[in-house]
């Protein structure tokens, strides 16, 4: 116990307060803004060309993805309750979707995340552009095709802070904005 206090404390301590001076000049600016239909993500090129409407840059980036829409986003969360009970049963690895922890709110935020590296990529994994194994919404894989819309909202976040640090960062930012806005799906980075 020692050890922790001598030397832990203190950097955790020191830690927090950069993050403190860093939160007092971090920008966040919305970089993409654009609602779709789900007709319009059934396949991979038309994923394609709706990840290709975002803005990517370097910067890290936090998004959100909604259905604000109340009938829709409920009719969509019973086609997963559905698809889940089958789902459930397959085996990990091997048949089973890997789909982001279903939280049961009725929030019209379906998904809240944040990517360092690329978000079309991450984007495209949400409408179900990616393998099973792959964390994410998976949308287009279990929504039985039916019609809704929602909004994909991305914010490049602004910071000089050290790179060793910037991921840890972006995540209190995250887990911050994911405590207030409860998505239906997904959980706090890094927990």
């Amino acid at each position: 116990m020692e050890i922790i206090h001598k030397e832990l404390i203190p950097e955790i301590s020191d830690r927090l307060m950069l993050f403190s001076q860093k939160l007092l000049d971090v920008q966040i600016q919305c970089t993409s803004d654009f609602v779709i239909n789900s007709a319009n993500y059934r396949n991979n090129e038309s994923i394609k060309e709706i990840t290709n409407q975002i803005v990517a840059g370097k910067e890290p980036i936090i998004y959100i993805i909604s259905c604000e829409n109340e009938d829709e986003r409920y009719s969509l969360i019973n086609k997963y309750r559905d698809f889940q009970k089958g789902n459930s049963t397959e085996v990990a690895g091997s048949n089973r979707l890997n789909v982001a922890r279903f939280n049961d709110t009725e929030e019209p935020i379906l998904y809240l995340g944040s990517t360092i590296n690329n978000i079309r990529s991450r984007i495209s994994q949400h409408l179900g552009n990616c393998n099973s194994k792959t964390y994410s919404l998976h949308l287009s894989k279990w929504d039985m095709g039916i019609n809704y819309t929602i909004r994909i909202q991305t914010f490049k976040i602004l910071t000089d802070i050290d790179t060793k640090y910037k991921r840890k960062f972006i995540e209190m930012i995250e887990q911050e904005l994911w405590d207030k806005a409860k998505p239906v799906f997904g959980k706090q980075s890094g927990l």
